[in-house]
Order: structure tokens, then sequence, then C-alpha cells
């Protein structure tokens, strides 16, 4: 083996070994919102059923109040997830200066993965806002029927996991800028 050669693998090796590390730190970072967004949503359960307890005795549950409650609930949850993760987003961007200004003509042609960071991140950003209404406009609208939940719920779990994928793939690219372009 030539050193170029070796020298190449070395650096790919390097490359995914930082990507690596990259999706670690994301999950360092992700796993304690989950796991406190899990506990807020078992004291909310809690809560929830001691008022179920007092109030069901005056509720007649014939017209499927209990599965509205549940998809309220679960609709509720992906909606705290969106603003919590759009927030996420806001952050990275300002951390990584995606504010426009790198558009310019002498870094236009510059490096390719500032600008797919960069729209990566706008992506995520959009995917999270396009949410965040969508539940608040169903919300003030009152459509609590079970089936249009049931459908909000999968459109919004759909752009969600889009959303999380960009921003994956962002950080990635913005952990590559920082370690191997700038650094």
């Amino acid at each position: 083996m030539t050193g170029h050669v070796a020298y190449s693998w070395a650096i790919e090796f390097n490359l995914w070994a930082h990507l690596a590390f990259t999706l670690v730190i994301l999950k360092i970072i992700v796993a304690p919102m989950v796991v406190e967004l899990e506990r807020l949503r078992k004291v909310r359960e809690e809560c929830d059923v001691q008022l179920l307890v007092d109030y069901e005795i005056a509720m007649d549950d014939e017209d499927g109040g209990r599965e509205r409650r549940e998809e309220t609930r679960r609709v509720n949850d992906r909606f705290f997830l969106a603003v919590s993760l759009a927030i996420f987003t806001g952050i990275c961007k300002r951390a990584s200066g995606f504010d426009g200004s790198y558009l310019t003509e002498t870094t236009k042609n510059g490096h390719v993965a500032l600008y797919c960071a960069s729209e990566l991140n706008k992506m995520a950003d959009m995917c999270f806002m396009v949410v965040i209404i969508r539940i608040g406009l169903s919300m003030l609208g009152l459509t609590f029927a079970p089936v249009v939940m049931r459908r909000l719920r999968e459109e919004t779990d759909m752009k969600l996991t889009l959303g999380s994928i960009c921003l994956a793939i962002s950080l990635c690219f913005s952990a590559y800028l920082r370690f191997f372009v700038v650094g």
C-alpha cells in the first residue's frame, strides 16, 4: 500500500468515527428530553386518571369520550415534542452560524457541506413548524373526532420523523465542517 491510499483510508475511517460520535452526542442530548417528556406524560396521566375518576360518575362515555381524550393526549405529546425539537433546531442553527451571511458569492462556491447543513436544518425547522401549526389549528378548530385525530397523529409522526432525520444529517454535516474543514 502506498502512503496516499493508507492516508485516505485513515481519513475516511476518521470521518465515519466522527459521524458516529456526532450521532452518539445527538442521542445523549435527545434521550434526556425524551425521558423528561415521558415522565411529564406519566404525571399528566396520573392527574388525568384522578380527574376521570372524579368526573366519570357524571360523564356518559357512550359517545367515545375516552377515545377522544386518549387521541387528544397523544396529539398533545407530539405537539410538545415538535416545540422542543423546533427550539433545539434554532439553537443548532445559531450555534452553527446558519444566519444567511454565508450565502455570499465568495462562499457560495466554497464548501458544499455548509450549504447542505444549512438547507437540511431549514427543512427540519419547517417540518417542526408545520407540525406545530397543524396541531395548533386543529385544536383551535376543535376537531376532536377520533378518526380525524388519528389521521393528524399519523401526519405529524411522518413530519416529525422527516424533520428528525434532516436535523441529524445537518448535525453530521456541521460536525464534519467543524472537525475537518474549519479545525
